[in-house]
């Protein structure tokens, strides 16, 4: 049974001991064109950082900005996923993801947070089961 707790573990630590590969792209800075369709340059992010972010924001007066890139969830602590937020008639939404190229767009980021998710909650059944 630990042999298979090893090997449920290993291909989780396999994809983070390199660094983490994300799109990026800033629609109101120099970065070039970043849209629902463009994604940017793939990028490696900085060692130790551990996720990529896709995020747009728009009103009903103004275009939709775009942006990914690299991120550390930590700071200020934010869950892997997507969330989505109105205030004073600005409406955005932001997904945080932790494979490489997850932040292509807005499906590839919610899918591979559920991913992972999914992954480390069998994961965990599996190790609870051998106690």
């Amino acid at each position: 049974m630990q042999l298979l707790a090893a090997i449920l573990v290993f291909p989780l630590l396999v994809p983070y001991s390199y660094a983490l590969q994300c799109y990026e792209c800033n629609k109101v800075s120099t970065r070039g064109a970043c849209d629902d369709k463009v994604t940017g340059s793939l990028v490696t992010c900085p060692n130790g950082v551990t996720a990529c972010v896709i995020g747009n924001s728009y009103t009903s007066t103004a275009p939709t900005l775009y942006m990914r890139g690299c991120t550390d969830p930590t700071t200020p602590a934010k869950p892997m996923g997507c969330t989505s937020n109105v205030a004073n008639g600005l409406t955005s939404k932001f997904c945080y993801c932790s494979a490489d190229k997850c932040n292509e767009n807005f499906g590839t980021a919610g899918a591979s947070a559920v991913q992972f998710s999914l992954l480390a909650a069998i994961l965990s059944a599996v190790l609870i089961n051998q106690l």
